[in-house]
């Protein structure tokens, strides 16, 4: 009895424990992309400039981005935005990238049901969206 006593214990310090567990993920803030023509144009020789390819947005996804099922945040304002969630999704954290089709993906932990992404309000991005600096996640109710 004492032993299962000990183990109930165990498990209910555990599951509080892991119910307020907060995460912060965060996007490289930039990235490398290698470009190249495609074809030969006569008369004309391409260079290649150095070019920053900085965060600039930040898509959650119920499912894989790839079904396009892109979450609205529940509440947002010039400096952050938060989406809450459901702890039967499985959601996806996307980050986007100036002057790119890239982005780079990642599965967020099973338990995380609250995400709040902190913007720069004193800077906007190509698509005039201010840019995000930080993403902080949490389990919980």
């Amino acid at each position: 009895m004492k032993k299962n006593l000990i183990i109930l214990l165990f498990l209910l310090s555990f599951n509080s424990a892991y119910a307020g567990l907060n995460n912060t993920v965060q996007c490289p803030e930039k990235i490398s992309v290698a470009q190249s023509v495609s074809e030969k144009y006569a008369g004309w020789r391409s260079i290649t400039a150095e070019p920053n390819y900085y965060l600039s947005s930040i898509t959650f996804y119920s499912g894989k981005p790839e079904e396009n099922a892109s979450l609205a945040p529940d509440t947002s304002k010039n400096d952050k935005s938060t989406w809450t969630f459901s702890p039967n999704e499985q959601i996806y954290l996307t980050c986007e990238y100036n002057q790119t089709n890239i982005q780079l993906t990642q599965a967020l932990p099973v338990h995380i049901t609250r995400c709040t992404v902190l913007y720069d309000a004193n800077v906007r991005s190509s698509s005039g969206g201010f840019l995000p600096k930080s993403v902080q996640c949490a389990s919980g109710k």
